[in-house]
């Protein structure tokens, strides 16, 4: 259970690092 919290986050906070350079 937490590693997959902790991969979830991890994803999401790659994610939303990726949009604000491709802005």
């Amino acid at each position: 259970r937490l590693k997959r919290e902790r991969r979830t986050g991890l994803t999401n906070f790659v994610r939303a690092l990726q949009r604000q350079l491709e802005k």
